[in-house]
């Protein structure tokens, strides 16, 4: 968790009155998106509610979490969700959904409908450009705060063009999500070291115990008790993983069974952290998002101080080569796209090739098991038909997690390497660009891309895509009048169709499932590219701009505006200081 120190009322300032004092410095220097962003986080410390956000991978029932919490079926299960939607659960006297799009608008619509737009099968990569969903909803447990669904480990940070703080900043508690249909992995792992700093505060649950035997649920306990104490410092005995079951939780009909899926139990803890908590919470994750502001404000005054002992002319030279400088990052990232779709186009060639390859030694393992008379006598005399493509099933689909599990580190890794040198080249301009702003105004300007995340931009947890099986063939009477060896070899032939047709549909699906992740992704590192860089050059030509209005209507006055720029400087510094 995160040590620093939150502002409280028995601080030397609270939160409120630090608010205020940015607000006032921001107006007088018409930073209206740090205006905006202090609004924001007033409102949410005057409605007093908690962002609670469920945290996990993909496939940890999050989804399903959330319905057993809310007590209703509106956060949509058993879909493949987009990697950039978000959906926020709040309290209202109804039912209703919001939803708002990158472009800021919005539109209202039937709870029921959501799906359409959070679903890659309605809402092909996102091609309805939508940034978020919020749905309100008569929870009890929505009282005093809002659960945030986020579908994928690539879906925790909002982007937009109206803001360069993440998300993270807002988040008061968060929900970590395990399931117990596997161990904690190492992508479980790394997400939970970088979460666990940020956050103030974290509960971990073991979602599906339901799947579990008590022993086998004991072992799994411990096991990743002692994972998370490894990313997270505490001694495992520490650590408080909570088993639950939202599946139970949902279709059981008697209040025991409801019990003895540990949800009730959880309500009841967050419904208490909001109420007993939540202040303290929200000046925390405020604080984080004040800091932010803070630093941010400091070196656009600072830019401004220098641009006030600047002649006019290298102020409007200046301002032109930021312009030109925005078109120039823009066009290089077209042209360096064109690079990186086809270092991409090589990723896809090189594993469609390795997934092909995996396929026919997978046919081929089953082909010979099939074609080999004794071996298939005995089976079918010993288990029958259906036990034996019960068993063919299960061993086809566990050949695909294991070939999935082998891609998945190696594609994102690939993947992550072209993304950091897609972000590398638009840093290594910002970087020249910053070096030529403190020469001429000899104040540093952090240029916020090189602390792009680029694991949130290479979610490759492939799904289980072995969904395809071999069906037993329908019943034929008929083929008792046959010879028993004419009917092994239809059955055989039957099998073998099917096996062709099951095991091209599952490489087919993992082959769609690397392809799509990595256009969206990339998708979506351009448009976050283009808006944080548009975003830092435009209120950088900003500054200069009401720079050299003020000094052409005030020559004789400057000093007063620069003395103003000092005193404000001066009361920010000391405002960071104390956190």
């Amino acid at each position: 968790m995160n040590d620093s120190k939150p502002l409280s009322k028995n601080n030397s300032a609270s939160v409120e009155s630090t608010i205020e004092t940015i607000r006032e410095i921001a107006l007088n220097h018409e930073y209206n998106n740090t205006v905006n962003e202090l609004d924001e986080l007033d409102t949410k410390l005057k409605n007093r509610k908690i962002y609670i956000v469920v945290l996990g991978l993909f496939k940890r029932g999050k989804s399903s979490l959330i319905n057993a919490l809310i007590g209703d079926n509106l956060a949509p299960v058993a879909i493949t969700p987009l990697t950039s939607v978000i959906t926020f659960f709040q309290y209202g006297d109804s039912k209703k959904a919001e939803i708002v799009f990158e472009n800021n608008s919005k539109r209202t619509v039937e709870v029921d409908e959501i799906v359409g737009f959070v679903s890659e099968e309605f809402n092909p990569e996102n091609t309805k450009k939508v940034r978020q969903v919020k749905v309100w909803l008569p929870s009890k447990i929505l009282k005093n705060l809002v659960l945030v669904d986020t579908p994928g480990f690539g879906s925790l940070y909002e982007h937009n063009s109206d803001t360069t703080i993440s998300f993270i900043p807002k988040i008061d508690a968060g929900l970590f999500v395990l399931s117990a249909d596997l161990p904690m992995s190492k992508a479980d792992g790394e997400f939970l070291k970088d979460i666990s700093m940020r956050v103030p505060r974290l509960f971990y649950l073991l979602n599906k115990k339901d799947l579990l035997r008590d022993e086998d649920l004991e072992k799994l306990l411990k096991f990743n008790m002692k994972s998370i104490a490894g990313q997270t410092g505490p001694n495992s005995s520490c650590i408080d993983l909570v088993p639950v079951s939202a599946k139970q939780y949902l279709e059981s009909s008697t209040d025991d069974l409801k019990q003895q899926s540990g949800i009730p139990d959880l309500k009841i803890q967050l419904i208490h952290l909001a109420d007993e908590e939540g202040n303290d919470l929200i000046r925390e994750s405020a604080t984080n998002r004040i800091r932010e502001m803070l630093d941010q404000m400091i070196q656009f005054l600072s830019l401004q101080r220098s641009a006030y002992n600047t002649p006019i002319e290298d102020i409007e030279a200046q301002m032109h080569h930021l312009r030109q400088s925005l078109s120039v990052i823009q066009t290089n990232q077209g042209d360096f796209s064109s690079v990186i779709n086809n270092r991409i186009k090589l990723i896809r060639e090189e594993f469609t090739d390795m997934v092909n390859r995996r396929s026919v030694r997978i046919k081929t393992h089953f082909r010979d098991q099939l074609m080999n008379s004794d071996t298939l006598d005995h089976i079918l005399n010993n288990k029958g038909t259906k036990e034996f493509l019960s068993d063919l099933n299960s061993d086809i689909e566990e050949s695909y997690k294991e070939l999935h599990l082998s891609i998945e580190k190696k594609v994102k890794q690939r993947f992550t390497d072209i993304m950091r040198d897609f972000v590398n080249q638009s840093q290594h301009f910002l970087n020249e660009l910053s070096q030529q702003l403190e020469n001429q105004f000899g104040t540093s300007i952090d240029m916020v891309i090189d602390k792009f995340d680029l694991d949130v931009y290479s979610p490759f947890y492939i799904r289980n895509v072995s969904d395809y099986h071999i069906s037993e063939p329908g019943a034929n009477p008929l083929l008792n009048f046959l010879p028993k060896s004419l009917v092994k070899r239809r059955f055989v032939k039957s099998v073998l169709r099917e096996l062709d047709r099951a095991i091209t549909r599952n490489s087919a699906a993992m082959l769609y499932d690397i392809s799509y992740r990595m256009d969206e992704s990339l998708r979506k590192v351009n448009y976050d590219l283009n808006a944080r860089t548009e975003e830092l050059i435009n209120e950088l030509i900003a500054i200069m701009a009401r720079s050299k209005a003020d000094i052409s209507g005030m020559r004789a006055d400057i000093k007063d505006a620069i003395d103003q720029v000092d005193a404000d400087l001066l009361r920010l510094k000391k405002l960071r200081a104390e956190l």
